[in-house]
């Protein structure tokens, strides 16, 4: 565990130099103890208050054992630094906002947790105020990460802003606060399996996450709400084992690698709001997906050997309001759904009932349909189009909440975003083109001011990105990437520029130009990213010298 120099002096200082140097073994200890306190000056200066006079290396192995399994009972924590954390707990405006907080302590330590995700959870469990369009949702949600980013009880992830993470300390607090308020009940996942079946049935919320959970306990939980099981290698449920759970709202198995298959008695789930099998195995959906009456997020992302939905599932999902079918990485073709049109037709039936898709298109006719439906058009957040070597355009004007697009290995030659005159692509934020060998013209990313991540590999036609008519002024006058925070440039022979002359960057953190031998300028001084820019990454081998 990576120890700061800075931590560890603090911890030394107040622990006392006689009492650090008092065994040789109590120098690793420390390191460790520091470790455990993960930075927090707070917890580093209680814990080596209540050190600084023990000198046997075996209390200070059990202080590294309390502090791992149990922070809470350790003196100073439970009755000093956590009551401090909780005054800004405490001060949060309103139980919404503290129910959220608690919320995220069901993620394990260290985890950088997507926003888009947490707020789909807090959805599914019914945290939020009833809304009129999934808008005013995502909205509220991103009010309250806000909120908690203020109260220093959440911090942006390490990722991006789309993450954000728990410090491990604060997830402690959390911990201790979600089992004295028995609002949130969480089971730690090298322990699940061990759990009595008096221990399942009292659960309101568990999260299990881990490779070292391989099966689930066969007894009932009637008063489950939710069930999050992430990361393990669990492949097949127990018999029956949602027969009893009536209850339940949120049901999480993404990231089950070795989850094959689900059980029919999932439509006894009627209850059930949000289902989300994003990363998993699975083949196929039970037909008896269709009894989910309440169902209003589906989540089926980078299932990579999914390949069929049965017939009328989702028109008889009346409550349906966010259905994502998505993924970033190329799917061979025999392996995408068949019956994508099918599917659309059925999304496309529910009506004003959808707010929300994101889908991966594999076929010209399902592209096809999606243009000639304003209803898909206005619902569409994420895109992906492969393969689509039939349609040599595609067009966007329509999708004016669409948020990422991808478009890899096409034989695409241009995009039209706009519509008598207006643009449509006020919030796109990801764009990504891959493997397009006759895409000339991206000028039309210049109608995506909010445009925040670019990448482009392997369009061997592109030779400029925004052209400007040879015109710096054009270019500079409508500050075309004022958000933008990373440029990925690879494997692009004929791209001589960015753009005409410099422009303005002013929220550039990286640039990454690989395989790009005929680039001889960017567009950019030192006072163009000046304040934001973090790395530029390349070598006179990939780039024009």
């Amino acid at each position: 565990m990576f120890v700061t120099e800075a931590a560890l002096d603090l911890f030394r200082y107040k622990v006392g130099e006689d009492v650090f140097n008092s065994h040789p073994e109590i120098p690793t200890l420390a390191q460790a103890v520091v470790g455990e306190c993960k930075g927090l000056p707070l917890a580093l200066i209680t814990i080596a208050r209540a050190m600084s006079s023990r000198r046997s290396p075996r209390e200070w192995q059990y202080v590294i054992d309390e502090l791992q399994r149990n922070p809470s009972r350790f003196a100073g924590m439970g009755n000093l630094v956590f009551p401090i954390l909780r005054f800004s707990y405490d001060n949060l405006t309103d139980d919404t906002l503290k129910t959220c907080f608690l919320y995220c302590s069901l993620f394990p330590e260290e985890n950088n947790i997507r926003k888009d995700e947490l707020i789909d959870l807090w959805i599914g469990e019914g945290f939020l105020s009833d809304f009129r369009s999934i808008t005013t949702a995502r909205n509220q949600g991103e009010y309250i990460i806000g909120s908690l980013k203020l109260a220093c009880l959440l911090e942006s992830g390490e990722y991006s802003e789309d993450f954000v993470k728990m410090h491990d300390v604060v997830r402690d607090m959390a911990l201790w606060l979600a089992s004295n308020e028995s609002k949130i009940l969480v089971q730690r996942s090298s322990d699940c399996t061990n759990k009595s079946a008096d221990s399942w049935r009292e659960d309101f919320r568990l999260s299990l996450w881990g490779s070292s959970i391989e099966y689930l306990p066969e007894t009932p939980c009637p008063h489950l709400q939710t069930l999050l099981v992430r990361f393990t290698v669990l492949e097949i449920f127990p018999h029956r084992f949602f027969e009893s759970m009536g209850a339940l709202k949120v049901l999480d198995l993404s990231y089950n690698l070795d989850l094959t298959q689900l059980p029919a008695e999932m439509g006894a789930l009627i209850n059930l709001r949000c289902l989300n099998l994003s990363n998993t195995s699975i083949e196929e959906l039970p037909s008896e997906i269709m009894y989910l009456k309440n169902l209003k997020i589906l989540l089926l992302d980078g299932m990579r050997h999914f390949h069929l939905i049965p017939a009328r599932v989702f028109s008889s999902l009346l409550s349906l309001k966010v259905f994502s079918l998505f993924s970033t990485e190329l799917i061979e073709l025999h392996r995408m759904p068949p019956n994508q049109t099918t599917i659309l037709d059925e999304l496309e039936c529910l009506g004003n009932q959808i707010y929300e898709i994101s889908i991966t298109l594999g076929s010209a006719s399902a592209l096809f349909k999606i243009n000639f439906s304003w209803k898909l058009c206005s619902c569409i957040k994420r895109l992906t189009i492969m393969h689509n070597l039939d349609s040599h355009s595609i067009d966007l004007r329509n999708m004016m909440h669409l948020e990422t697009l991808n478009i890899v290995e096409c034989s695409l030659e241009r995009v039209n975003p706009t519509f008598n005159g207006w643009t449509n692509f006020h919030n796109l934020h990801h764009l990504s083109i891959r493997v397009c060998p006759v895409i000339r013209d991206l000028t039309w990313i210049g109608e995506a001011p909010n445009l925040q991540f670019l990448s482009l590999v392997n369009c061997q036609a592109l030779s400029e990105i925004i052209e400007s008519a040879g015109s710096s002024e054009v270019a500079e006058s409508h500050n075309y990437f004022e958000n933008l925070m990373v440029i990925d440039l690879d494997s692009l022979p004929s791209l001589r520029r960015i753009c005409h002359g410099t422009m303005s960057f002013p929220s550039l953190q990286n640039v990454s130009v690989t395989n790009c031998p005929n680039l001889r300028e960017l567009p950019f001084n030192f006072d163009s990213a000046k304040n934001s820019l973090v790395s530029i990454r390349g070598s006179a081998e990939t780039v024009g010298g």
